[in-house]
């Protein structure tokens, strides 16, 4: 009931559903509000799944566009003004982010049982959905404080990247390396290389920068590979 089934582009996060605009009371004499369509990140997309009755939790709304501004200052190269934005957004969205991903992976486990799909052992391990502009935050964070020289900070960030990955953010993965470089940590940078490579990827699918970082850490893993080499011999 009030809902309406139109012809369209999918607006669903897992990219395969109809397109489905929903109505709900507005509370005032009881109408029926229709949610527009718009362009949206899967992040919206899924907020609008676990929480069709439009009870978004502040914080999580507050903390993703506090991530936002702290891009728009790190491209203007306001670091300091970055770092606290990014602070901010993962000390208010933390919390709830993490909630949003208990409901997504509730959600999704229904989802299999009704549909006898695959199991969740078979699956292959990537980002938690509702944690991906949090694990893009705190890179951000530490590639922030790499430029204000606040290494310790930074290497922090970057784990915390890679921690809510669940270590299959390459991005992340290729921040911290360079923070690991730069404090001259070969074992560090060796360590996240590796594992930078051991991430299924499809290369035909990746911009030409990603191709390039991918290319140049692969060069740098060589090298360092190499170094430790001739340090057993």
């Amino acid at each position: 009931p009030h809902t309406n089934v139109e012809g369209g582009p999918c607006r669903s996060f897992c990219g395969s559903g109809p397109v489905v605009v929903s109505d709900s009371p507005t509370g005032v004499n009881n109408k029926m509000k229709t949610i527009p369509h718009k362009r949206v990140s899967s992040e919206e997309r899924i907020l609008e799944l676990l929480y069709s009755d439009g009870a978004v939790p502040s914080d999580l709304v507050k903390g993703y566009n506090l991530g936002l501004e702290g891009d728009e200052a790190f491209d203007k190269k306001q670091y300091a003004e970055a770092v606290k934005f990014y602070e901010d957004a993962v000390s208010l969205g933390f919390r709830p982010a993490k909630e949003l991903q208990n409901k997504r992976e509730q959600f999704d486990h229904k989802s299999r049982a009704n549909d006898n799909k695959k199991s969740s052992s078979s699956a292959r391990r990537e980002t938690p959905v509702a944690l991906e502009w949090l694990v893009r935050v705190r890179k951000n964070e530490a590639l922030a404080k790499l430029e204000l020289g606040d290494l310790d900070g930074a290497i922090l960030a970057a784990h915390a990247s890679c921690n809510m990955s669940q270590n299959t953010s390459s991005e992340s993965i290729i921040v911290l390396a360079r923070i690991h470089q730069r404090e001259n940590d070969v074992a560090g940078e060796l360590q996240a290389l590796e594992n930078l490579f051991e991430l299924p990827v499809d290369e035909s699918k990746l911009s030409f920068p990603e191709k390039n970082d991918r290319r140049l850490a692969k060069l740098r893993l060589q090298k360092l590979q190499f170094q430790m080499q001739q340090a057993k011999n």
